[in-house]
């Protein structure tokens, strides 16, 4: 699967220069940057994989899955981008809202000013009914089935240091007799490179097929053999 993961990335790359879009449209811009994170964090992948490591792949991966989740979305109704705009004021008032950051709002003019105009935005969104979503919200706006929360969720755990993830990171009994390694030589990484690989070729489809310029018929003989592949597995 990592050989068609690499061969979407280059035609992702490579196709995503004949893309056209008003970049004044905060909609069409906030989806084209989702997309580029998209391709971006799988050629991440695809580095760390060439150099036979896995740790790091499901942290990148759940970034990529929330990328999608977003951009699926925000197709599929323009107006999601409120929410986006009242996560995005929500996230910076509680970044600063807490006693570790009022010395620092004390001192200065620019942020306490940022901050006044960040909740008066906010205020207005959610007078609208434009709330910032729980994960669990957002895969439900983004149509995608609800066995995507556990994906995400198993993803989240990667990025965390419990005792789920140490194990699977560093605790190897393949011998029979418990190990303690640096990396997991033997940790499979079959579902996350699948999960990635779906995710780059989904998104660029849709991209392709909803921007001017686009060329989604090129990323077609790739579709075809990952289905073969999948059918196999």
């Amino acid at each position: 699967m990592l050989n068609h993961l690499t061969e979407l990335h280059t035609l992702a790359v490579i196709s995503a220069r004949r893309l056209r879009f008003n970049k004044d449209d905060e909609v069409q811009r906030v989806l084209i940057a989702l997309y580029a994170t998209i391709i971006e964090q799988s050629g991440s992948i695809i580095i760390i994989l060439c150099k036979k490591k896995s740790a790091g792949v499901d942290v990148i991966l759940r970034s990529i899955f929330e990328a999608y989740v977003d951009l699926k979305a925000l197709l599929g109704d323009p107006g999601y981008i409120h929410n986006m705009n009242a996560a995005f004021y929500h996230e910076w008032l509680r970044l600063f809202k807490n006693e570790s950051s009022s010395k620092i709002i004390e001192e200065n003019d620019d942020i306490r000013q940022m901050l006044t105009e960040y909740e008066t935005e906010l205020a207005e969104l959610k007078k609208n009914g434009h709330r910032p979503l729980t994960n669990q919200d957002r895969i439900k706006r983004a149509d995608l089935p609800k066995e995507w929360l556990i994906t995400y969720n198993i993803l989240c755990s990667e990025s965390h240091n419990n005792l789920r993830s140490l194990m699977d990171r560093h605790m190897d009994m393949s011998s029979g007799t418990l190990e303690i390694n640096l990396s997991n030589p033997n940790k499979d990484i079959t579902l996350p490179l699948f999960t990635a690989a779906e995710i780059l070729l989904s998104s660029s489809l849709d991209i392709h097929t909803k921007f001017e310029g686009g060329h989604p018929e090129c990323f077609e003989p790739v579709r075809a053999k990952m289905l073969m592949e999948r059918e196999a597995m």
